[in-house]
């Protein structure tokens, strides 16, 4: 992501790279429905998960989810900068079109 964003910079400039963004904005993705089914998807998991605790049949170890919970902007910055969490920009954006123009839809046979 970072190398496209950069490479686009050099090659056209501010005007460039707003649109390499522009191409995953959230209109160009479904809208905010997609996101918002997410959200309700990990909303039931985690209170499926929470249901044994709420029952009395679970007990939490405040210390370690404690740990955990503080772990988690981490984690998040390592898996969307590091682990190719936002590789899509990279691949779909910068090099897929590219890619598209200078080589034949098919390979000649």
């Amino acid at each position: 992501m970072v190398a496209a964003i950069v490479v686009t910079a050099f090659t056209q400039g501010r005007a460039g790279v707003g649109a390499l963004f522009r191409r995953h904005s959230l209109g160009r993705r479904g809208g905010l429905r997609p996101y918002a089914v997410t959200v309700l998807i990990v909303a039931a998991i985690a209170g499926s998960a929470a249901l044994p605790v709420y029952l009395g049949t679970a007990e939490v170890e405040e210390a370690a989810l404690r740990a955990a919970l503080l772990g988690v902007p981490v984690q998040f910055l390592l898996i969307a900068l590091v682990g190719g969490g936002n590789e899509e920009l990279g691949w779909r954006g910068f090099a897929l079109p590219r890619l598209q123009g200078s080589l034949p839809r098919w390979p000649p046979t």
